[in-house]
């Protein structure tokens, strides 16, 4: 998907969702639910005897309960590394991600571990935003579950290509919105 597109489509479905928070009069923190299915690519490296790392980016769509008589939906894209241990399947993650909205950009960082290849329980946490949209806070758990599509190896470096898919869940995120500045 091209960037200018993608920044399009993300401020105008972003705008349509922070709009329903950003009426009230005060600042109001709301719960809502977040489903999310993404796909993700990127490569994988061996950094120990036991231990790859995948160094990538996942996009994907946002869909979100709680809203006024419309399902609401936003773009996203989180670079992020995740460190897989092939003897035991544990595994754990990190990254950042961002949201384009008309009003500002909206920043988030999360981190995850788990017991078994395909699975990250964790906590996404929104570190900020820009112009319209500073002040922003949230933060809830996050349950992330990885289907791989595609794994290709290039035996000669060690490098490995991979391309997944899978869907991540936030049951319970709680978002402040900052009150709307008066012009």
């Amino acid at each position: 998907m091209p960037n200018k597109y993608f920044r399009t489509i993300s401020a105008l479905l972003l705008s349509a969702i922070l709009g329903s928070f950003a009426s009230a009069a005060n600042a109001e923190e709301k719960t809502i639910q977040i489903l999310a299915p993404w796909e993700g690519e990127g490569k994988m490296f061996q950094i120990g005897t036991e231990t790859i790392q995948f160094v990538g980016t996942f996009e994907g769509v946002m869909y979100m309960d709680k809203s006024k008589n419309e399902l609401s939906t936003a773009f996203f894209i989180c670079p992020a590394t995740q460190d897989i241990n092939t003897t035991t399947g544990k595994t754990s993650a990190s990254g950042y991600c961002y949201i384009v909205a008309q009003r500002g950009k909206v920043f988030a960082k999360f981190t995850c571990k788990g017991e078994a290849v395909g699975s990250c329980d964790g906590t996404m946490t929104i570190t900020g935003g820009t112009d319209g949209l500073e002040g922003i806070k949230g933060s809830g758990p996050m349950h992330v579950r990885t289907a791989i599509g595609a794994v290709a190896a290039n035996v000669n470096s060690g490098e490995i290509v991979r391309a997944a898919k899978g869907l991540v869940v936030w049951p319970k995120m709680k978002i402040t919105l900052p009150k709307a500045k008066k012009k």
